[in-house]
């Protein structure tokens, strides 16, 4: 049973890559996406758990999470390879964070993926923050140096900030250069349309209540969720766009409703029923609003 729930994580990185290729991504872009897929299937099923029957209709959140990102890359336009490796690094950081850790665990094992979620996008600058917080209350540091590391990501905290602010000068261009975008407004409420347009009303409204579910799994975690929704809509207004970060964390709540959805039902022929009902029918709109994006 248990390498039928892990064999989840490639079937849904496969079909979200092959899915890519056959709208017209090339090969690297539908690669990535299916890198992505993957792992927001990691990151639910960390939520979920390892009952087929319920994580058959939660993995179904990463497609909505995979196709609405790239829906809001192409549409920008964005580098697709590149928002889809840093989501896929940041669903990443979401699994060891959830991951009960334990007393032998590695907590600097989630830094790697944050790290790179960063680098190549800000609006996931403070998971480095939270990851490093957690590895320097661990029990397992090593050394008075790991007191740095939260230091570090503070920093990378405020040059996000002072990036995403400037609109002339050096941090200008430093915000060019990592969010892959021009400089550009927009207003909160156009933003929040535009992300309902590409989610639609029933995966906005899963998406709303995964997160608040999500956020019991511990203060690492609800920290994590609350500064990627924030670091989201930074990016987003700066670029003008409703950035594609938001919609991997918009997949991987989806995610996580479906499952406390599907777990409502005893029987595990009903709960696979019921997951994957719900999940196809929040899949619609955003896989409409992806093919329409690349016609």
């Amino acid at each position: 049973m248990t390498l039928r729930a892990w064999s989840v994580i490639p079937a849904l990185g496969a079909l979200a890559a092959l899915g890519a290729a056959a709208l017209g991504d090339p090969p690297v872009a539908a690669l990535a996406a299916g890198l992505l897929a993957a792992a927001l299937t990691a990151a639910i099923r960390a939520y979920a758990g390892d009952e087929p029957a319920v994580l058959a209709g939660a993995a179904t959140g990463a497609l909505v999470g995979t196709a609405a990102a790239l829906a809001a890359a192409h549409a920008a336009p964005l580098d697709v390879t590149r928002a889809c490796l840093a989501g896929a690094a940041a669903a990443w950081t979401f699994v060891e964070l959830v991951r009960p850790a334990p007393a032998t665990a590695r907590p600097a094992v989630a830094l790697l993926p944050a790290t790179i979620a960063a680098a190549l996008d800000p609006a996931y600058v403070a998971l480095v923050l939270v990851a490093s917080i957690r590895y320097w209350r661990s029990p397992q540091r090593r050394g008075r140096w790991a007191i740095a590391l939260p230091v570090v990501g503070a920093v990378l905290i405020g040059l996000a900030a002072l990036a995403l602010r400037a609109e002339t000068g050096a941090f200008a261009t430093l915000a060019r250069a990592w969010t892959g975008a021009p400089l550009a407004h927009a207003r909160a409420g156009d933003l929040l349309a535009g992300t309902g347009d590409v989610l639609g009303p029933l995966a906005a409204l899963a998406a709303l209540a995964g997160s608040a579910l999500a956020a019991t799994r511990g203060r690492a975690v609800a920290l994590s969720l609350a500064a990627l929704a924030v670091g989201s809509l930074a990016t987003s207004l700066r670029a003008g766009a409703v950035a594609p970060s938001g919609f991997v964390l918009a997949g991987l709540a989806a995610g996580v409703a479906i499952a406390h959805l599907a777990a409502l039902v005893r029987h595990p022929t009903g709960q696979a029923c019921l997951g994957v009902t719900a999940g196809v029918l929040l899949l619609v709109t955003p896989a409409w609003t992806l093919s329409a994006a690349m016609r």
